[in-house]
């Protein structure tokens, strides 16, 4: 670089003070120091670095984080339930980095209830929604003063005798309800064995609709 019109003059001591040059005539040639430019281009690198690296950092830890979180459900699958849908939670790989157990049902927390390894549907009115024992979740399936069914993943199918029940209705709506869930295989039902406890007054086309339906038709003791 030269710098031409410099005579003794205080730019050309600060000029001197900062680099390394040589006078020649009015002029002043100067070369920048090589510490210098390896400074500035350190401090540049930074700003352009420094952004990304503590964004990927917080990434990596937020997806440790939940990964280390997921763990306790992933650890324990398919030992798990989400209790406010009453279904089997999924386990499905998100991207790249870990696995995941996820809910279907909208809205949902993704808080699990671990342990459980059997739900069993009760068309029955002595459980007003669901009751957890030991490693089984008992839920009902029907409500006798709404005459309306609930969903659920539910690997039993229990029918208890109590009075009051329409049994005829209440099978048909349960079924309709559980095979309109088209995020189950399609023979999800055909797959559900069929327990009677205490002799419930069955119709007999409701029966043959049991046994049509369903994996099998067992009757027990009160």
């Amino acid at each position: 670089i030269q710098v031409v019109g410099f005579e003794n003059t205080t730019a050309q001591k600060s000029l001197s003070a900062c680099f390394i040059g040589h006078k020649k005539g009015n002029s002043y040639t100067i070369k920048l120091e090589p510490l210098w430019l390896t400074g500035a281009f350190t401090v540049g690198l930074l700003f352009l670095i420094l952004p990304t690296y503590t964004g990927l950092s917080t990434l990596l830890i937020h997806a440790s984080q939940r990964e280390k979180y997921r763990w306790k459900y992933i650890s324990v699958y398919p030992y798990v339930i989400c209790e406010k849908h009453l279904f089997k939670p999924e386990k499905v790989r998100k991207k790249f980095v870990y696995c995941d157990v996820l809910c279907r049902g909208k809205d949902c927390s993704q808080e699990f209830k671990t342990g459980i390894k059997e739900i069993v549907g009760l068309i029955s009115d002595d459980v007003k929604q669901h009751r957890i024992d030991g490693d089984k979740v008992y839920v009902n399936l029907w409500s006798e003063m709404d005459k309306k069914a609930r969903n659920a993943d539910i690997d039993v199918l229990e029918i208890r005798n109590l009075p009051g029940i329409s049994y005829d209705y209440a099978i048909n709506a349960v079924l309709v309800t559980l095979k309109n869930d088209v995020s189950r295989p399609r023979n999800y039902v055909k797959g559900i064995p069929v327990v009677l406890v205490g002799n419930p007054p069955i119709p007999d086309g409701a029966m043959k609709i049991l046994r049509y339906e369903f994996k099998s038709v067992e009757i027990r003791g009160g």
